[in-house]
């Protein structure tokens, strides 16, 4: 899967993938920015997906 970040926030919008879909685990295979700012990522799959857990503080 190849998705590109751009920095521009716009407060909604429509889902990447079905909410009823299953979880799918993704390993980053590549990454480069371009000059605009835009991140350009390459995923494949990777199984079942690993949960964690993030506490601020």
């Amino acid at each position: 899967m190849r998705l590109a970040i751009a920095p521009v926030l716009v407060g909604g919008g429509r889902r990447l993938f079905p909410a009823e879909g299953p979880p799918v685990g993704l390993r980053l295979l590549h990454h480069e920015t371009t000059p605009a700012g835009v991140a350009m990522h390459v995923y494949e799959p990777a199984g079942t997906p690993q949960f964690g857990v993030y506490g601020a503080g």
